[in-house]
């Protein structure tokens, strides 16, 4: 039987019921879905389950690569600031219409949906709830990038990265990495794991410059249920 976990927060803010099934995925004689959206996510290899999903009505979404790095020592030669409530407009600004690889889109979601939820999640970030805190980079006093990341036992967690669109191809993105394997070295994380769409090529390549490897390739699948 499968079993499909409500996605609470997702669906009070999306305002439509969204549904997750656990991988791994098992056809059974009498599929009965409830109502809403219902969403899994799956090794990329395992075509079995994604044929089966497909022939139940599913589609794809987007693809998911995940990323991690061994952080060893490292030189503290950079500043670490912290976004406050302060920077929440300017970062909202770079957040626009930054994320257009996303999980989150048509016909599933409006464009609309999409901006409110990387806005929230940036807002959140900032007041330390979603992320553990918000790193900026800045030159002559503008904000030319930023990171979130939670830390949670000897992992660090990259959620949302960004840089100005005035201060592309500089090198922002590297320096944003790095400044992140700081915080996590001083918070006693031994690695670095960051997920991206595999729509986002700018994001692979700058995790593989940046010392990443490979750790796991997966696949979102959706699925209508009225």
């Amino acid at each position: 039987m499968i079993k499909f976990n409500k996605k609470v927060w997702e669906s009070e803010f999306f305002g439509k019921n969204i549904w997750e099934i656990n991988d791994p995925f098992e056809k059974n004689v009498s599929n009965e879905f409830p109502s809403g959206l219902i969403t899994i996510k799956l090794n990329s290899q395992n075509y079995i389950a994604i044929n089966d999903l497909i022939s139940l009505g599913f589609s794809y979404s987007e693809g998911e690569l995940t990323f991690n790095k061994e952080i060893t020592k490292i030189k503290k030669n950079k500043t670490i600031e912290f976004a406050t409530s302060r920077d929440t407009k300017v970062l909202q600004g770079i957040v626009d219409g930054l994320y257009t690889s996303s999980r989150f889109r048509r016909p599933w979601f409006s464009d609309i949906d999409r901006e409110r939820f990387y806005s929230e999640w940036l807002k959140k970030a900032i007041e330390g709830t979603f992320d553990d805190c918000c790193i900026l980079v800045r030159n002559l006093n503008m904000i030319s990038g930023f990171i979130t990341v939670k830390v949670r036992d000897e992992v660090a967690y990259i959620g949302l990265i960004g840089v100005n669109r005035a201060c592309y191809k500089k090198g922002i993105g590297s320096t944003l990495i790095e400044i992140c394997q700081q915080y996590a070295f001083d918070n006693g994380a031994r690695y670095l794991k960051v997920a991206t769409q595999t729509s986002n090529l700018a994001a692979i390549n700058l995790y593989i410059k940046s010392g990443f490897r490979l750790e796991q390739s997966t696949v979102w699948m959706y699925k209508d249920s009225l």
